[in-house]
């Protein structure tokens, strides 16, 4: 599946060289498959041995002071690149030490290069002035292309995590809130063009609107086709051996809206009764994995509702996102939201709760009803 976004993805890789393509934004909610493209757009890339040199990278869900981070990254990029170079694919799951790569550049001529190494090394021995340490990481694969002639694909998975989980200082008690403005200007790089994904999609929108202005195109991954979500249903079933008739993986396509989490969900669901060849037992696992306490298709939605609602810790943002969801089929206003609601507050604190909730991906903005 996939083919449409793959092959404007793999026109877009085409287009690098000839200085053409702008950095752009994958959008998608968690389990919509957006690791497993861009990881395979590495592999073909990788395989190729072209003109574009791939490097990924993703962005975990954890505390990390930015010269841990910066060390990391700058090294991961390091370690890609040269085994792009040297058509070593165990040595691109890898991220070698200095010295190690500093052994490999020597051995295969790339002195420049290890000249950057030691310039980053420099910085690292005043781990106060964080400032150069990240500049250095964070425009290494520009930089590097721009002195070696290569034109270099920057895949960042997860990249609104930077403004989340990096802190300034050592004890993690300082947030860089705004790291991911650092790439204002690289953004615009046509050597070196960043793809990036989140499945934090309005919390991604809102940073690029807001710290990266008119830097991205923004492309949303939405749902299979009719024809790959039937063929992933019968693909699911071959694969978990859970039988699925003709009929059956047409019906659970179409109740899952072909969307490919949800069908992982029903087909592999440990539902004690699941019996995919019907369509009562259709409807009751598709039941339990969205009501039932370990459905997950269930958990996954708590987690986002749990994380934002958290985040935000005011009970009318609850009772908002209770109203629009049981007034789906329409659009409201936020006065309106604040007359049905009776709610007794300012614009900008409702404007703030809003868009919080848009952030967390519980509801969705137009122009400028919700």
């Amino acid at each position: 599946g996939r083919q449409k976004e793959l092959q404007y993805l793999l026109k877009w890789i085409d287009n690098i060289p000839e200085k053409m393509s702008k950095s752009t934004a994958l959008l998608a909610r968690r389990k919509k498959g957006k690791t497993a493209i861009v990881e395979r757009l590495y592999n073909i890339i990788f395989s190729r041995n072209g003109r574009v040199i791939p490097f990924y990278y993703e962005i975990y869900e954890r505390k990390e002071w930015i010269v841990d981070f910066s060390n990391i990254f700058y090294r991961t990029f390091l370690t890609q690149y040269l085994a792009f170079k040297l058509r070593d694919t165990a040595m691109a799951k890898q991220c070698f030490t200095f010295d190690k790569l500093k052994d490999l550049l020597s051995k295969n001529n790339y002195p420049v290069i290890k000249d950057d190494i030691d310039m980053f090394v420099d910085h690292l021995k005043n781990s106060a002035m964080v400032g150069p340490i990240w500049q250095h990481a964070l425009s290494a694969p520009h930089r590097i292309a721009g002195i070696t002639g290569d034109f270099i694909l920057q895949v960042i998975d997860e990249f609104q995590f930077l403004n989340n989980y990096i802190y300034w200082d050592k004890e993690k008690k300082n947030k860089a809130d705004d790291l991911a403005g650092s790439y204002l200007s690289l953004a615009e790089s046509r050597i070196a063009p960043l793809l990036v994904t989140g499945s934090w999609v309005g919390w991604l929108i809102y940073i690029l609107d807001i710290q990266l202005p008119v830097r991205f195109l923004k492309r949303e991954i939405g749902n299979f086709t009719d024809e790959e979500a039937v063929k992933a249903v019968l693909n699911y079933s071959n694969f978990a051996d859970v039988p699925v008739t003709n009929e059956t993986a047409v019906l659970i396509a179409s109740l899952c809206n072909n969307d490919p989490f949800y069908i992982n969900a029903l087909v592999c669901s440990d539902y004690p009764g699941k019996d995919l060849t019907n369509t009562k037992g259709v409807l009751e696992t598709f039941e339990y994995e969205v009501t039932g306490s370990t459905g997950s298709i269930r958990n996954t939605w708590m987690e986002y509702i749990d994380i934002t609602l958290y985040r935000i810790n005011d009970k009318h943002a609850k009772r908002i996102v209770f109203f629009l969801t049981e007034n789906n089929d329409d659009q409201w206003n936020r006065n309106q939201i604040r007359s049905e609601l009776s709610l007794s507050m300012e614009d900008r604190e409702l404007d703030e709760k809003l868009k919080a909730l848009v952030k967390g991906d519980l509801i969705k903005q137009g122009t400028s009803n919700y």
